[in-house]
């Protein structure tokens, strides 16, 4: 038959999905280039965000720096990936995935109205930048058994401003 869809609705949305994720995944592969050895958060070694990395040493609290704009549009970019599960403002409906909101600082599992799986919820972690960008690296690796279906993000600096972009999106 010519005018009938022979596909469910939701292969249509898994279809989507997956090309932007994919597109996505094209456009951001190779745009950095190797650098120095850095960090878990793809901060040079040694570094703290916000401060000098004798600040920790001299007891005194450093004020976080403005973010650098260049990493808040890579991160803007690198969550367009995320847009298929995930929405950031309050208020917002649950996706596939949970809202976003006030998500750095929080436990894992807590937002209501949404349906965790039982590793997610047993998993006693709170989402800071650290966390995050573990869990962005590899999802199931820190969380064995969550439903999550993402392969990860390989480049430290790429997780670095994607958390950075979470940080100012989701306030």
């Amino acid at each position: 038959m010519p005018g009938k869809n022979r596909y469910p609705p939701e292969f249509g949305r898994t279809a989507r999905a997956a090309l932007l994720a994919g597109l996505m995944f094209a456009l951001t592969a190779g745009a950095d280039a190797p650098g120095p050895a850095t960090g878990p958060m793809g901060q040079a070694s040694g570094s703290i965000p916000g401060g000098s990395a004798n600040a920790a040493q001299s007891g005194s609290e450093q004020p976080r720096a403005e973010p650098d704009p260049a990493a808040m549009r890579r991160g803007r970019i690198l969550f367009l990936q995320c847009t298929a599960c995930h929405s950031l403002k309050q208020g917002e409906e649950h996706k596939v995935g949970p809202n976003l909101h006030r998500v750095i600082g929080a436990p894992a599992a807590h937002k209501p109205g949404y349906v965790y799986t039982d590793s997610l919820k047993e998993s006693g972690i709170v989402w800071s930048r650290q966390n995050l960008s573990r869990f962005l690296a590899d999802p199931y690796d820190l969380v064995p058994g969550t439903s999550m279906v993402f392969i990860g993000i390989q480049r430290g600096a790429d997780r670095a401003a994607l958390i950075a972009y979470l940080e100012q999106a989701t306030r």
